[in-house]
């Protein structure tokens, strides 16, 4: 009996924006959720609820929503490292190709090696 069978394996890839640099002072005279905190942490917090998906703040200063933009979805990522280089976590699969499965990569597995 023929069986088909794929090896497959899991990376993690780690990647960052460009940094940016913002002043907290910029934030605190919006009309709507105007910054209130006073550390950095807060201001970090702060910053990571935007809803990015709608651009920055109508009244935000132009160089500042700029940078903001910076920090949203569409922006071009750098690879700074991947757990492949630290470690190995391959297993195999047998069942049949099926593009069904694409979230599988397009095949569907029956019995896997992996725990």
């Amino acid at each position: 009996m023929k069986y088909t069978i794929r090896k497959r394996e899991n990376v993690t890839l780690y990647l960052a924006s460009d940094a940016v640099e913002l002043d907290e002072d910029d934030f605190k005279n919006l009309e709507e959720n105007p910054y209130t905190g006073n550390s950095e942490e807060e201001f970090l917090k702060y910053i990571s609820e935007f809803n990015l998906y709608d651009g920055p703040p109508w009244d935000l200063d132009s160089d500042c929503a700029l940078e903001l933009e910076k920090l949203g979805f569409d922006v071009e990522m750098k690879k700074f490292d991947n757990s492949a280089q630290k470690c190995v976590d391959v297993w195999f699969e047998s069942g049949e190709v099926d593009e069904k499965y694409s979230r599988y990569g397009g095949f569907n597995s029956t019995h896997s090696t992996k725990d």
